[in-house]
């Protein structure tokens, strides 16, 4: 008799015995309390559900999950690539329901790329197209590397997610964990944008750190930014607050902002030319700040400094929690 197993592809499952329906509170609750209490290090919890298969789970599901205090995350269906680039092919970055809400993986993984891990298995490697078709003439998309271990099965496989990870470092990025990027992509729906009668500009967002607008609206002004980075699709504005006051003039104010970091701000606080900062970096900390000035930096940690037009770049071999004051006169 032959093996059962043999006849099986990608996508099937063998039957489990005296488990004839989906019940999803075993499903959900009951393995994330097997992986609490016996995968886990002490000190940490699971944070992120990823849904496994078609990632299409029903709104029943999504719910019980937000009710753990955890995010759903995966489903969407964006993969393009070249001369597969219809942007139709770019989901949303969330799903919203009644009462929770699922955040779509930003490119989809290994297995679209090698016909369900069929061939092609360097396949992975173009997701380097889908990065920059989602990137450019205007992002669409954060850029992000979702793989299953069996992408290290293969010197091929391997090769071509190693490729991969060095595009991403070789990029302006910031990263982060998934679980940050969740936590940002589920505050759409908390995010408002208002124009008072006065021509100003007031951004409200529980999580969303920066927003896009049209460099025709001109140079951002306020004195609660944290700054803004000028993009070929706009300038993006750096938020720290969760109400945020601006107004556009034609030329950049002369006060120091940033300009970007490839960590997580969370302080940047202006009192006349000193700001004092805390930045949290997962990799050595860089960044540029808009500055006519040359200013002098006080840290604990020992940067290096020099300078592109009026912008000041400062650097770092250390990474974590990076604080210091800038003293621009």
């Amino acid at each position: 008799m032959s093996d059962p197993k043999s006849h099986l592809i990608y996508g099937e499952f063998l039957p489990v015995p005296g488990y004839d329906h989906v019940d999803y509170d075993r499903e959900a609750a009951g393995s994330v309390n097997y992986i609490n209490t016996k995968l886990c290090p002490p000190g940490k919890k699971v944070k992120v559900f990823l849904w496994s298969g078609d990632a299409d789970p029903s709104k029943e599901a999504i719910d019980k999950v937000e009710k753990l205090g955890l995010l759903n995350v995966n489903g969407g269906n964006t993969m393009v690539v070249k001369g597969k680039d219809s942007l139709t092919n770019v989901s949303p970055v969330i799903y919203w329901t009644t009462n929770g809400v699922q955040v779509y993986a930003p490119m989809m993984n290994e297995n679209m790329y090698t016909n369900e891990w069929t061939e092609h298995f360097d396949g992975f490697g173009r997701a380097v197209e889908s990065f920059e078709i989602t990137g450019h003439p205007r992002r669409l998309k954060t850029i992000a590397i979702y793989y299953h271990m069996y992408s290290g099965t293969y010197q091929s496989s391997l090769k071509a997610l190693k490729s991969l990870y060095d595009y991403a470092l070789s990029q302006e990025v910031t990263p982060m964990y998934l679980s940050e990027y969740a936590m940002r992509a589920r505050t759409l729906y908390e995010t408002g944008l208002a124009k008072t009668l006065d021509g100003t500009f007031v951004i409200t967002s529980t999580g969303i750190r920066s927003i896009r607008t049209p460099k025709s609206y001109g140079y951002p002004v306020s004195s609660n930014l944290v700054g803004f980075n000028d993009c070929e699709d706009g300038n993006y504005l750096i938020l720290n607050k969760k109400r945020s006051y601006v107004s556009f003039k034609k030329n950049r104010t002369s006060n120091p902002m940033l300009k970007s970091a490839n960590g997580i701000v969370n302080k940047w606080q202006l009192n006349n030319n000193r700001i004092d900062f805390e930045i949290l970096a997962y990799i050595p900390l860089k960044m540029k700040v808009w500055s006519d000035k040359k200013c002098q930096l006080v840290s604990s940690h020992e940067f290096t400094q020099s300078s592109e037009s009026s912008v000041q770049v400062y650097e770092t071999k250390d990474k974590g929690t990076i604080s210091g004051t800038l003293i621009c006169n």
